[in-house]
């Protein structure tokens, strides 16, 4: 079993996540607003749609992390490696749901606009606050948090990564899930100071242990360990 490719390969997907993630948030603002304008969704349906696509990227990019991470981590604890998939798949299929939404809110859009934009119409304005709650996202954070513990965890046991970057890991995936409850119950705003630098830790992780398992790879004794149990 080829450990560096494997190691490789949740790495690319790692920075694959975060790329497709940053790329499709950064186009969905306007779909992303607490009160939905449909005619800021219609003007900018071609930023949404590629920013809902960014999502579908990441979205697959989610569930296959934990893939090439199983064949390794199984050999310490099998439920918590293949607890860890089950939760990162859930997820992207939280994302999933979020991409048909955003797609399915750009076509209303364009239909509101098309009809002359009715302000006297209320169906309009009900089903894009619908599709707007579909967007899943407290939903796929708590999955999310789930299945990346899970890894994390079974990383600083194993000592596959340095244990400060597993440990920074779990830290990250703890605040965010902290985070994500916060703005859930409306104590601060998604674009306060607070809730940036909540990501922080998180986002910082994952690019740094993307780059870590692509050029360095899983530790070499740490591996030996694991064949012998």
């Amino acid at each position: 079993m080829n450990y560096k490719i494997l190691a490789r390969l949740s790495g690319i997907f790692f920075l694959t996540a975060f790329v497709g993630g940053i790329f499709g948030l950064t186009l969905l603002k306007p779909a992303l607003e607490s009160t939905v304008d449909l005619n800021a969704i219609a003007e900018n349906d071609t930023e949404v749609i590629l920013g809902a696509l960014g999502i579908l990227f990441m979205a697959i990019s989610c569930a296959l992390i934990a893939v090439p991470m199983y064949p390794i981590l199984r050999k310490r604890n099998e439920a918590m490696a293949l607890t860890s998939i089950v939760f990162r798949t859930l997820e992207s299929m939280a994302h999933i749901i979020y991409v048909i939404s955003m797609i399915t809110l750009v076509r209303l859009s364009q239909m509101y606009v098309d009809a002359g934009s009715p302000s006297d119409d209320p169906s309009y304005q009900t089903i894009a606050a619908v599709l707007h709650e579909l967007q899943g996202i407290q939903l796929s954070v708590a999955l999310f948090a789930i299945g990346a513990f899970m890894y994390y965890f079974l990383f600083y046991q194993t000592k596959l990564i340095p244990k400060w970057l597993a440990a920074w890991g779990m830290i990250g995936v703890a605040v965010n899930f902290v985070n994500v409850i916060s703005l859930t119950l409306g104590l601060y705003g998604s674009e306060s100071i607070i809730a940036i630098i909540s990501e922080i830790p998180l986002a910082s992780n994952e690019l740094i242990l993307a780059f870590w398992l692509i050029i360095k790879g899983y530790n070499s004794d740490a591996l030996k360990a694991l064949d012998n149990e």
